[in-house]
């Protein structure tokens, strides 16, 4: 009887009713030993129908308002992470100091605060030619070989890296890029002293943009200059 009340209570339920029309449901198999023919429940017991749904009073709010409150529950979390949490990390501080002269790369970083993003590995080197102890002409080399990565303003080469999958490997690959750049500024087999330093790039940021004249601007004088113009024209046809 204990088997044959558990498939009652698990297969026993009232018809599937979709868009007003009843529907047959399926029939499982019964988790029980016995026959599929003597699993079936009677039609007298019904322990679905016992159960009575709390009509709908607009007691509650809808899921627009479950949503806002799911945000106004995230914000007041990091609201107390900042309030309670953040300034323990004032223990671990440590003062600035300014770079040596041995530490001539100086690498720049994104982070997304944990959010997944495609830029997050991206990594970017910067340096100044003068700090690489260079000679002259292997200075001038290395500035045509940076090409438009190199500032003549501030004397700084940008290089930036971002195909590979984390910060590490970004990082070492510029590194690696830099000594390549290096041995071939200092091969002076071909000094490219024939080839002239190009900063169009430079420039191009800093052109004025033509502006439109003054005397070419509409005014009222003008306007009526030109509507008499085009009267004469039309009545001397």
């Amino acid at each position: 009887m204990a088997s044959k009340s558990l498939t009652q209570v698990l297969f026993r339920c009232k018809p599937l009713v979709i868009f007003g029309r009843p529907v047959a449901r399926p029939m499982l198999r019964p988790f029980s030993s016995a026959p599929q023919s003597l699993a079936q429940p009677s039609s007298s017991f019904d322990p679905l129908g016992a159960i009575e749904e709390k009509p709908w009073e607009f007691d509650d709010i809808s899921s627009a308002g479950h949503a806002e409150l799911d945000q106004h529950r995230e914000a007041r979390e990091y609201a107390r992470i900042a309030a309670y949490e953040m300034p323990l990390l004032a223990q671990y501080a440590q003062p600035f100091k300014l770079p040596t002269q041995e530490q001539i790369l100086r690498f720049r970083y994104t982070t997304y605060m944990g959010e997944k993003h495609p830029s997050e590995s991206k990594v970017v080197m910067e340096f100044t030619t003068k700090d690489l102890g260079l000679e002259p002409i292997s200075r001038r080399k290395l500035i045509k070989l940076a090409g438009a990565r190199y500032n003549p303003e501030k004397d700084l080469v940008y290089m930036s890296c971002e195909i590979f999958e984390t910060q590490a490997q970004n990082k070492r690959y510029l590194s690696d890029l830099l000594d390549k750049l290096l041995a071939e500024a200092k091969d002076l087999t071909d000094d490219f002293e024939d080839i002239p330093l190009d900063f169009r790039h430079f420039e191009k940021k800093f052109t004025v943009k033509p502006k439109f004249p003054v005397e070419w601007r509409m005014t009222k004088r003008r306007r009526e200059a030109l509507k008499e113009m085009r009267m004469q024209h039309m009545g001397a046809r």
